[in-house]
């Protein structure tokens, strides 16, 4: 039961960076369209530059959890790798209470960001003047997948801790 519940986070965790990272090739179509503009048919477009620094802006909050679940996030190896088994997971445990927590402060703050500014109607200040509040909604959302991510890693690090063995 307990590893299918920490498996099911991980499925969630792998696809939303699976799925978000084919915003890249949506940046690579914008960004070729502008070349296209440009220099063939001598009429840039103003709005590829906002709308792929958007998505560039997307993908990365996004890959939060992705990066989370394959260890990808910058860690300092120097002492953690001198650690026992056991103590590094209680390290891990104690590393993934403080990313949880900043998640969930996260979450908050973002979300009260991402409503402000649908209710302000903010939009940007560039010549697209576009809305800013479906990249600020992506804020509390990569935070909570990222929640669900390091309560999957919490687990794994605590049952390690407590049994010895792999989840």
């Amino acid at each position: 039961m307990l590893k299918r519940i920490v498996d099911t986070c991980d499925t969630i965790a792998e696809w939303s960076g699976r799925i978000f990272c084919l915003g890249e090739y949506g940046i690579l179509i914008i960004m070729l369209y502008q070349v296209f503009a440009r220099y063939i048919l001598k009429t840039p477009a103003f709005w590829t530059s906002d709308v792929s620094l958007y998505i560039f802006g997307a993908i990365g909050v996004m890959s939060g959890a992705y990066l989370l679940k394959n260890h990808e996030h910058i860690k300092v190896d120097l002492i953690y790798s001198m650690y026992p088994d056991r103590a590094r997971a209680a390290v891990d445990c104690v590393i993934y209470l403080i990313v949880a927590a900043w998640c969930v402060n996260l979450m908050v703050l973002g979300f009260s960001y991402a409503v402000d500014a649908f209710q302000t109607g903010e939009r940007s200040i560039s010549a697209l003047h576009a809305p800013l509040w479906p990249i600020r909604a992506t804020i509390p959302l990569a935070a909570a997948l990222q929640l669900i991510e390091a309560a999957a890693l919490f687990i794994r690090s605590l049952y390690f801790l407590v049994r010895g063995e792999e989840l």
